[in-house]
């Protein structure tokens, strides 16, 4: 909720909604593993939401599985292009805050350019004797923390964080706080237009609690005394990136009045028409899922009845995990030409990677049919969408 208003339009709702990408293959299946979508467009201010799961059930996930290790050349070179984009024509070192730091990737490519580093983050699985060894302060610990409360920074990052948080504007107050005078904050969110102008169904998963349009992530910044200096269009505008600094005072700018958009048409078309090719794909040949990602997550809740033989990732800590439906639990196994031999089609569940995939799983002598997950009227890929007419 951003405006505090009380009056919602229905976007679309799912049950059995898997909550989490992967579970330890020991966990059994249980309603604790699942929730519920129930996206609603706020009347006035047009925000986005899921006013289902509180904010107990998403903390309560938050310490399996850590989801963002870079593990291709392209998610490496997006790390370090963030770093050069901020420190370019930067002289001296500075104090660095990551907040909600996942893998602790971004923060160690800072830390090996001489900056002093801290990160907070809540899951006990990030490594944090490794990330200490670049020098980086790890602090295991859900934000705003006591451990800096006095503490200042220079620059804050906030990557891929604010879609999970119930209140946002009470977080990125808090962030604004913990900011030197001349400062800067760097946001980056999935961009609620790009989901809802393209119907992206894959895009639609429990642990999201927020879809930022440009317009409610403008009226954020106004409350909490930022504005932006810089935007970003990241991955042919999925996601965007904000540079942000101090500003002296609200600014009092008035909320555009405008018709609630009503999404539910396009995205049940698209969901009757995805349905459709999945139950065609389904009963022609065996295939399999490649990312236990937050795409095959939405996969799962929108489609339970789909079954791979099995998922395809070569994330590290992936291994002993499984993906799961509310029917089903699945294997996760390494790309290789034995497990590739199995099956007769993959679909990508990592769509912004499909690229980079279709040419790994050829290069690995697959020869079947490759598609991706990727929404249909979203031309910038290089595999064909399977939801295409």
């Amino acid at each position: 909720m951003v405006c505090g208003a009380l009056k919602c339009s229905k976007v679309i709702y799912v049950t059995n909604a898997p909550k989490l990408h992967v579970i330890s293959s020991e966990t059994r299946l249980s309603s604790e593993l699942f929730g519920t979508i129930d996206l609603v467009q706020c009347d006035e201010c047009k925000h986005i939401f899921n006013c289902s799961p509180s904010d107990g059930e998403i903390e309560s996930s938050h310490d399996l599985f850590l989801t963002n290790t870079p593990i291709s050349e392209t998610m490496i070179s997006r790390h370090e292009q963030t770093v050069d984009f901020l420190t370019s024509g930067m002289e001296r070192k500075i104090r660095v805050l990551d907040v909600g730091a996942g893998s602790g990737a971004l923060a160690a490519a800072f830390a090996k350019r001489g900056h002093a580093v801290t990160v907070v983050e809540p899951s006990s699985k990030i490594d944090g004797q490794a990330l200490t060894q670049f020098g980086v302060n790890v602090i295991k610990d859900f934000w705003p923390t006591v451990r800096l409360e006095d503490q200042k920074f220079d620059l804050i990052l906030c990557v891929q964080v604010l879609e999970h948080i119930g209140d946002p504007c009470a977080f990125m107050s808090s962030l604004q706080s913990s900011l030197e005078e001349e400062g800067k904050i760097y946001l980056e969110v999935p961009s609620g237009d790009w989901v809802f102008k393209h119907a992206s169904l894959t895009d639609i998963h429990y642990p999201h609690l927020n879809y930022y349009s440009a317009q409610v992530i403008e009226q954020i910044f106004q409350k909490v005394r930022i504005k932006p200096i810089t935007k970003r269009d990241l991955l042919n505008g999925r996601d965007i990136g904000f540079v942000l600094v101090k500003t002296k005072s609200e600014a009092k700018m008035p909320l555009e009045k405008q018709c609630v958009t009503d999404f539910s048409p396009s995205l049940e078309k698209i969901h009757l028409n995805a349905k459709i090719r999945i139950a065609e794909l389904s009963s022609n040949k065996k295939f399999a899922v490649y990312g236990a990602n937050a795409g095959s997550q939405a996969m799962f809740g929108f489609f339970p009845q789909i079954k791979p033989e099995f998922i395809i990732d070569d994330t590290p800590s992936y291994e002993g995990a499984v993906s799961y439906s509310s029917e089903a639990r699945f294997k996760i196994v390494k790309p290789t030409a034995e497990n590739l031999r199995n099956v007769e089609a993959v679909l990508i569940a990592a769509y912004i990677h499909d690229k980079v995939i279709s040419e790994k799983i050829r290069a690995a002598g697959f020869v079947g049919d490759i598609y991706s997950l990727r929404p249909p009227s979203d031309n910038s890929g290089t595999v064909r969408s399977l939801f295409a007419a």
